[in-house]
């Protein structure tokens, strides 16, 4: 059940970036752009928390490691859905910049 819950709010989250980005008319169906896999990517993260560095700024250098252009390219969320005291887990999501 806890997954569903996830499940649930990474849509949310996404249908809100594709908003942000343009890419779908408000209120339209997340569905849309959940199918488009050259246009979304969705990757699980797991990483090792540095405390002398924000949360915000971890996750993103984490994201812009992995991709194949600068972070600034890409519309960008995340969600963090498992923190204890030495690590975070979630998902995030890009969506290049058009």
């Amino acid at each position: 059940m806890a997954y569903f819950w996830q499940y649930q709010k990474a849509v949310l989250t996404l249908t809100t970036l594709a908003e942000a980005a343009s890419l779908l008319p408000s209120g339209a169906d997340a569905v849309e752009i959940l199918l488009d896999l050259k246009l979304l990517q969705i990757t699980q993260f797991s990483l090792k928390i540095e405390k002398n560095i924000s949360e915000s700024e971890q996750l993103a250098w984490y994201i812009n490691s992995l991709l194949p252009q600068p972070i600034e390219n890409y519309f960008y969320a995340y969600q963090v859905y498992l923190r204890d005291t030495d690590n975070l887990q979630g998902l995030f999501c890009v969506i290049p910049k058009a």
